[in-house]
């Protein structure tokens, strides 16, 4: 079931979400996939070893610059590892770590600057590369941060139906 749900991710973040429309079925089958994640028992050793991504990510990442970041993400669809601080250029081609993109995910639940209808876009490009990227062995320790996106989600996805 995890793997249908990967597979049309990636077809959607090929087309970069333009043009496509979700059909039932497939709502259905991301509804799965996310209670699936959420479902699972976590375990409690966090390890506080951060990768490079993570620790520039935890210096940098502010909220005076989060909006550059958040442009960064809408128009590639990913975060690299690691930017030249003043500039924001990417450094390397390689994309960031999981927890980058829940330490993203809660600076843009915080942002007044942006618009719900936007953070719900937001939300759901993020949610959909966690559960790309998901591997239930290597990402059991994160459950409960993917638990809190998908209630973001849900409660953005609720003011507006």
């Amino acid at each position: 079931m995890l793997k249908e749900i990967k597979k049309k991710i990636r077809n959607y973040r090929k087309a970069k979400y333009q043009r496509i429309l979700f059909s039932k079925k497939d709502l259905i089958l991301r509804d799965k996939g996310i209670q699936y994640i959420c479902n699972l028992k976590t375990q409690i050793n966090y390890n506080k070893k951060y990768c490079r991504s993570c620790e520039f990510f935890y210096t940098y990442l502010k909220k005076k610059n989060f909006i550059s970041f958040y442009k960064k993400f809408n128009s590639h669809l990913i975060l690299k590892e690691k930017y030249n601080p003043i500039t924001l250029k990417k450094k390397t081609n390689k994309g960031a770590c999981l927890k980058t993109y829940f330490l993203f995910s809660e600076f843009l639940m915080k942002s007044k600057e942006i618009n719900n209808i936007q953070k719900l876009n937001t939300i759901l490009k993020v949610n959909d590369l966690l559960i790309l990227s998901f591997q239930k062995y290597k990402h059991i320790n994160l459950v409960n941060l993917f638990k809190k996106n998908f209630l973001y989600e849900r409660k953005l996805i609720k003011l507006y139906s």
